[in-house]
């Protein structure tokens, strides 16, 4: 591999999708040497790209065979993105292919996209909406696991895989985040949550998630801070913005869907979500939001 002494090597998986699309050109500029691994071709400028399926362990040695670090994205996207048996088999396959090699590779970092439907109830198998609201509010990590689909279920297994390998081959250097990602709004969508002001239709399966969305630019943030924080075993983490994906405010939305939740501090709460843990251990805090954008109209 054709890197400098400074400069390290992150192997991204799923780097053809939206996320890799938006976290590459971010690591480039930060210096780092990125591979681009996916099914389809990356089409990025200026990385080593390679084309394979996760689903062969052989290529996930040979692909992360000398790298510093993985950034694992490649899996199913959704509980709609494919049947039900499928995302769980393919998904947790995946998942132990990158993880094997990269703890046997002696690999010091794994960064993993998990999401929030590994403990929040909201869609079931069939992609049919579950209005199920969180067991307690402020959503944070502490939030029991209480997957409603296979793809969370997954999302879950990956979690627990990397449990085991940041025990077990901690001792050679292994550690690895997870990053238990909302919706992640990419900039051009974000001034249309300015204009969800009902909870119709589809923006009613945001009562599961407490409405909650991270900015892409947030995302690719955390993502690229999990490869440098300092992190012993695995850290499970979830990152999202402070307010939520709908312009109504929050005391609106707990008096009309979470009356009966507990609520973990006394008094009303600004938040439905807490990334406290995510400040604590990654440093990071959101940068944007659907207000900024629709502050910049209306001034």
């Amino acid at each position: 591999m054709n890197t400098s002494d400074d400069t390290r090597a992150v192997l991204i998986t799923g780097a053809a999708g939206r996320i890799g699309q938006a976290v590459t050109p971010a690591l480039l500029e930060a210096g780092y040497h990125v591979i681009a691994l996916d099914r389809s071709p990356v089409r990025t400028a200026g990385v080593q790209r390679l084309v394979g399926d996760l689903l062969d362990p052989e290529l996930c040695y040979r692909a992360i065979d000398g790298v510093d670090a993985v950034i694992h994205l490649a899996n199913y996207a959704s509980p709609e993105s494919g049947p039900p048996a499928v995302h769980l088999r393919e998904n947790v396959v995946m998942d132990l292919n990158v993880f094997t090699a990269a703890a046997q590779l002696g690999i010091r970092r794994v960064v993993f996209a998990s999401s929030i439907q590994a403990m929040t109830r909201t869609l079931d198998d069939g992609g049919e909406r579950i209005d199920v609201p969180p067991m307690r509010l402020p959503l944070d990590e502490s939030h029991p696991v209480l997957p409603s689909n296979t793809y969370g279920l997954s999302k879950v297994l990956g979690e627990r895989a990397l449990d085991y390998f940041g025990r077990e081959y901690a001792i050679d250097g292994f550690s690895a985040v997870s990053l238990r990602l909302p919706w992640v709004v990419p900039e051009s969508r974000l001034p249309d949550l300015a204009k969800i002001r009902t909870i119709e239709g589809w923006a009613r399966w945001g009562i599961g998630e407490a409405f909650a969305y991270v900015a892409e630019v947030d995302a690719v943030d955390a993502i690229r801070l999990a490869l440098e924080a300092d992190v012993q075993g695995h850290e499970v983490l979830f990152t999202a913005a402070p307010d939520p994906r709908v312009n109504i405010p929050v005391g609106e939305l707990i008096d009309r869907f979470y009356r009966d939740v507990p609520v973990a501090q006394a008094g009303p709460i600004d938040s439905l979500v807490d990334c406290g843990k995510a400040a604590r251990v990654l440093g990071w805090r959101p940068r944007r939001s659907w207000r900024d954008l629709a502050a910049d109209a209306d001034a």
